[in-house]
């Protein structure tokens, strides 16, 4: 296969007419811009939240202070299925088999920063509509859930990395099913 062919085969935008057309092909700090933004004005305009800029600077512990609450945004578009667009040509997002869950990246959290709830938003694709799906979780369930089960690894340095950089993906939905996460609906 010729390298541009491939290139090709890779630029599947299953968001086309929607929000969040082009994020795939957007670099991850940007990525995360987006992701607060979108969770910023969901939160205005959806549970009628105070939503303010960080007062320790766009690359501080935390995104937002969000009703009085310094609240960190980690936001993930649902994956595109490469393999599928290579054989169909259509754009489409990535699901399992047997339940149809889509999959998601929470990437970079820290239990050191000053935090005090964590919202995650991921993004789902259905009939051509941009899906929001909200949880959030104050810092103690972030600690209780690293604690008590396998669903975040160590980010940086795998699984025996001891820094505070913390990732899910595989088992994100357990997560979000979880004791351990709230609906966004339940905020206040």
């Amino acid at each position: 296969m010729k390298i541009s062919e491939y290139i090709r085969s890779m630029i599947n935008d299953p968001w086309i007419d929607t929000d969040i057309e082009g994020y795939k092909f957007i670099g991850n700090v940007q990525k995360g811009a987006v992701g607060e933004v979108y969770v910023s004005n969901y939160m205005k305009d959806k549970l009628g939240s105070e939503v303010l800029p960080a007062d320790c600077g766009t690359n501080g512990p935390y995104d937002r202070i969000i009703d009085g609450i310094n609240t960190e945004i980690k936001f993930s578009a649902a994956h595109s299925d490469n393999d599928e667009y290579r054989k169909t040509g259509v754009p489409s997002i990535k699901r399992k088999k047997k339940s149809g869950e889509v999959d998601w990246t929470i990437n970079h959290v820290a239990v050191g920063k000053c935090w005090e709830r964590l919202i995650f938003c991921g993004m789902d694709l259905v009939d051509g509509v941009a899906v929001p799906n909200l949880v959030w979780c104050t810092k103690q369930d972030f600690i209780d859930c690293l604690d008590e089960t396998t669903f975040f690894n160590h980010g940086q340095g795998g699984n025996k990395g001891t820094d505070d950089d913390f990732m899910c993906s595989a088992k994100i939905h357990k997560w979000m099913k979880s004791d351990y996460t709230k609906d966004i609906a339940e905020w206040n």
